[in-house]
């Protein structure tokens, strides 16, 4: 599909405009370069710098970090991520962390990091196989790496007193 820019006139590939759910087209009449170019000259103006102070001084009483550092932080978020990256809910996540008696799989102790315990996952089958500590998690990804877990073995044998 193609549309063509209000603002350049140039026919453009569908791919070069916004999506914008209010247009019939669900795209948004000006490219993203013409966009891009509006924006910059509406910083430049009066109403846009104030805009942006407004927002800077927002930001920094706290209101829209707080905000930020809320939704992060809630079960909703933690939720959705589980789902979309793993195909599990929040409330399996805390059962295989109570199974696990909320240690690593694999050494047996708590994320010393003060993180939740990661997901370890195969990344062929998409197999969820338990909850790692961070340093667990990290060596497991180094190790099923096969081509440098040969090299690395290679290296240190050739390099043995």
């Amino acid at each position: 599909m193609t549309k063509r820019c209000r603002k350049c006139n140039v026919v453009k590939d569908a791919d070069e405009f916004h999506k914008n759910n209010h247009h019939k087209d669900g795209l948004t009449s000006y490219c993203k370069k013409c966009c891009r170019e509006r924006g910059r000259q509406y910083a430049k103006t009066k109403k846009g710098k104030e805009s942006a102070n407004k927002a800077a001084k927002k930001w920094q009483r706290g209101k829209g970090r707080e905000a930020s550092r809320k939704y992060q932080r809630s079960l909703k978020r933690k939720n959705c991520v589980l789902r979309w990256k793993f195909g599990m809910t929040l409330e399996q996540y805390d059962e295989m962390f109570k199974q696990q008696n909320g240690v690593c799989a694999i050494c047996g102790m708590a994320d010393v990091t003060g993180r939740r315990l990661a997901v370890d996952h195969n990344h062929e089958t998409k197999k969820i196989r338990g909850l790692l500590c961070t340093g667990c998690n990290t060596r497991l990804g180094i190790l099923e790496h096969k081509i440098w877990r040969t090299l690395a073995e290679k290296y240190l044998y050739d390099h043995s007193d």
